[in-house]
C-alpha cells in the first residue's frame, strides 16, 4: 500500500474521530441537562419549603442511581449553602442549575465532570478508525482482485474457449465459498454471460459490416469494368451514328415530318453518346421541365421507329390550357415515356391501340399509359419492378421498370401497374406539380396570332396547324411596333425570349400595353431565370417544342404510317 494512500486514511480516520468526540460529548451534555431537570423536579417540594439537607440528600441519591455519582452538588439559600467540599481544580465541570419556582432564592447547581475533546481516548479512537479503514481497504483490493481474475478466467472460458483453470491464490476458497453463499457469485455469472452475448453481437456487427463494405468495394470494380465496356460501346457506335447522320442529310427537306423526326433522333443519340464518355458527368440533378412537351417528343419519336412494323394507333391527351410543371431529370423521363411506349408496341399484336393521358389535381400529375393487349398475369405483374423481371419482350433485360420506379422514387413520385378492365396492360405514373407561380399553356387559344421570334419555323408550323398568323417579327424593335399596333382584339401575340443583342422577350412584354393577349413562346421554358422574369411580368409561357412538333404533323398519313393522335381536352 502506497505511502500517500496511508497518510490520507490517516486523515480521514483522524477526521471521522474528532467529529465523533465532539459529537459524543455533545450528546452527554444533552443527558446531564435532562437529568438534572429529572432530579430537581423529584426534589421540587423540598427546595420549595428551604429543606435544604433533604433536597441534597436527594439530588446525591438521584445522581447515583442515574448514573453521575462523580457529579457535585451544591443548594443555595439566600446567602445559605449546604455543599461538601467535592470540586477538584484539575478537572473541568458542566454547571447545570435548577430553581425552585415559589422560592426565589433557593436554587441547586449539579456539576458534572467533563472530559477533553483532546484526550487519550481520541486517539484510542483514531488508531482503531486507522486501522478498521486500512483493514476495509485491504479486503475490498483483494476482492476487487479476486473478482477480476474471475472475471477474466470465465471470459476466457466463454470467449476463447481455454479451460485450463489459473493456480489459486491464497484465501481464495473462502471468499469463494463467502461470495458464493452471499449470492454474488451467481450474479457474477449472469453478468459475464450478459458481456459474453454483448461481445457476440459486436463480433456479428462487425462481420457483417465487413462483409458490406467487401460487396461494395467489389461492386465498385464491377462498376468500374462496366463504365470501360460503355466507353467502349461508345467508341463501336461512331459509325452507326455516322450513318444515320449521312441518312438525315439524303432525307428530302420537304419531307418536314420525317426529316424533323430524324433530326431529332440523331441530336439525342448523340448527346447520349457523349454523355457515355463520362457517366459521373452526368446530368442527375432533377430540374424544372414540362410533362406534355417529353410527352410529345416520346411519342414522335416511336412513330418513326415503328412505322413500318405495326398498324397501331397512339393517342396522347392532355389539357392544352394548363400543362404540367415537375421537378425529373429530363432525360431520364424521356426514356421512361420511350421505354414503356417501346414495350407496349413489342407486346402488341399487328393491330393494337395505345392511349396515354396526363391529368392533374392541386397538387400531382398522373401520367396513364395503357394498351389494348393481352395484359400481364398477376404472378408477373407482382415483380415487375425487380431487377431483371422482364415479361413480352424479346430481348428483354428487365431494367426499364426497375429503373422507372428508383428513377420516380428519387423525384418524390410513383409507377404502378393497374389491371385494366377488358383486358390490356396499364401503367400509372405520379409527379408532384412544381409550383412556379406561372401557368404554362399548349397552344394559343386563338386562330389568329401574331409572331416576335427570329426562327422562322414557328410562323409556318403554326400556319400548317390551322392558325392565321396575321403579322410576325424577327427583332425587338420590329416587335415593338408590332405589339403597339393597333389590332383584333381576340388577336395573340406569341414572343420568343431571346430576340438576339441580349434583348429579351419579358422586357419587351412589360414595356408594350396590355391590349391584347400574350404568351412568351420560348425553348427556355424550364429555365428558372425565365420562368422568374414572366412571372414578375405576368405572363403566361407556351413550350416552343410544343408548337413545332404539332405543326410538323401532316394533315393526312400513309398508309403504311400507324395513327398519330394529340387529342386535347
Amino acid at each position: 500500500m502506497r505511502m500517500t494512500t496511508v497518510l490520507k486514511i490517516f486523515l480521514l480516520s483522524f477526521a471521522i474521530a474528532v467529529v465523533g468526540r465532539y459529537g459524543y460529548l455533545g450528546l452527554e451534555s444533552w443527558q446531564n441537562e435532562r437529568r438534572t431537570a429529572d432530579l430537581c423536579a423529584a426534589v421540587g417540594n423540598y427546595l420549595e419549603t428551604g429543606n435544604l439537607r433533604e433536597a441534597f440528600e436527594g439530588l446525591e441519591y438521584g445522581a447515583a442511581r442515574a448514573g453521575a455519582g462523580r457529579a457535585c452538588i451544591n443548594i443555595l439559600d439566600n446567602g445559605r449553602s449546604y455543599a461538601p467540599n467535592c470540586v477538584d481544580q484539575a478537572i473541568n465541570y458542566q454547571t447545570v442549575t435548577c430553581r425552585a419556582e415559589a422560592n426565589a432564592g433557593v436554587r441547586a447547581l449539579i456539576m458534572y465532570p467533563r472530559e477533553a475533546l483532546f484526550n487519550s481516548k481520541l486517539v484510542v479512537l483514531w488508531g482503531w478508525l486507522a486501522f478498521g479503514l486500512m483493514l476495509i481497504l485491504y479486503v475490498a483490493r483483494y476482492l476487487a482482485s479476486y473478482l477480476s481474475v474471475q472475471m477474466m478466467e470465465e471470459l476466457r472460458v466463454r470467449i476463447i474457449g481455454d479451460s485450463s483453470r489459473q493456480e489459486k491464490r491464497l484465501g481464495s476458497g473462502i471468499v469463494e465459498w463467502i461470495l458464493n453463499r452471499a449470492g454474488i457469485i451467481k450474479l457474477f455469472m449472469a453478468q459475464a454471460q450478459d458481456f459474453e452475448e454483448k461481445i457476440r453481437a459486436y463480433e456479428s456487427r462487425l462481420v457483417s459490416e465487413s462483409a458490406l463494405r467487401a460487396q461494395k468495394e467489389t461492386e465498385a470494380t464491377k462498376a468500374t469494368v462496366y463504365i470501360e465496356r460503355i466507353r467502349k460501346v461508345r467508341h463501336d457506335i461512331r459509325s452507326p451514328l455516322s450513318g444515320l447522320l449521312a441518312v438525315q442529310e439524303a432525307i428530302d427537306p420537304n419531307d418536314e415530318l420525317l426529316y424533323s423526326t430524324c433530326s431529332s433522333v440523331a441530336r439525342g443519340l448523340r448527346s447520349l453518346v457523349e454523355k457515355l464518355n463520362d457517366l459521373e458527368a452526368e446530368e442527375l440533378t432533377p430540374r424544372l421541365t414540362i410533362l406534355e412537351v417529353l410527352a410529345e417528343q416520346a411519342t414522335q419519336g416511336v412513330r418513326l421507329k415503328f412505322s413500318k412494323r405495326k398498324n397501331i394507333s397512339l393517342a396522347l391527351h392532355y389539357d392544352s390550357e394548363k400543362l404540367s410543371p415537375v421537378f425529373a431529370v429530363p432525360d431520364a423521363l424521356l426514356r421512361i415515356f420511350e421505354n414503356l411506349l417501346e414495350n407496349a408496341f413489342d407486346a402488341l399484336p399487328l393491330n393494337g391501340a395505345i392511349e396515354v393521358h396526363v391529368s392533374t389535381d392541386a397538387s400531382h400529375c398522373q401520367i396513364t399509359f395503357e394498351d389494348n393487349g393481352c395484359g400481364i398475369a398477376p404472378e408477373i405483374a407482382t415483380r415487375l419492378f425487380q431487377e431483371g423481371a422482364t415479361h413480352g419482350k424479346v430481348g428483354g433485360t428487365g431494367l426499364g421498370l426497375y429503373h422507372a420506379k428508383k428513377s420516380l422514387a428519387a423525384w418524390n413520385g410513383t409507377i404502378c401497374h393497374k389491371p385494366k378492365v377488358g383486358g390490356g396492360t396499364r401503367f400509372l405514373l405520379t409527379l408532384p406539380l412544381a409550383q412556379t407561380g406561372v401557368v404554362f399553356k399548349g397552344r394559343p387559344n386563338h386562330s389568329r396570332v401574331i409572331v416576335v421570334d427570329d426562327d422562322p419555323k414557328v410562323p409556318d408550323a403554326l400556319e400548317r396547324s390551322g392558325y392565321d398568323v396575321a403579322a410576325s417579327a424577327a427583332t425587338f424593335e420590329a416587335g415593338r411596333l408590332l405589339l403597339a399596333a393597333e389590332g383584333p382584339a381576340d388577336t395573340v401575340a406569341l414572343v420568343d425570349q431571346d430576340l438576339g443583342g441580349g434583348r429579351l422577350g419579358t422586357d419587351l412584354i412589360a414595356e408594350v400595353p396590355g391590349r391584347r393577349i400574350i404568351h412568351l413562346c420560348t425553348n427556355d421554358f424550364d429555365n428558372p431565370e425565365v420562368v422568374r422574369r414572366a412571372k414578375q411580368v405576368g405572363v403566361s409561357i407556351i413550350p416552343k417544342p410544343l408548337i413545332l412538333l404539332s405543326g410538323l404533323a401532316p394533315a393526312r398519313h400513309r398508309a403504311d404510317d400507324f395513327e398519330l393522335l394529340r387529342v386535347r381536352s
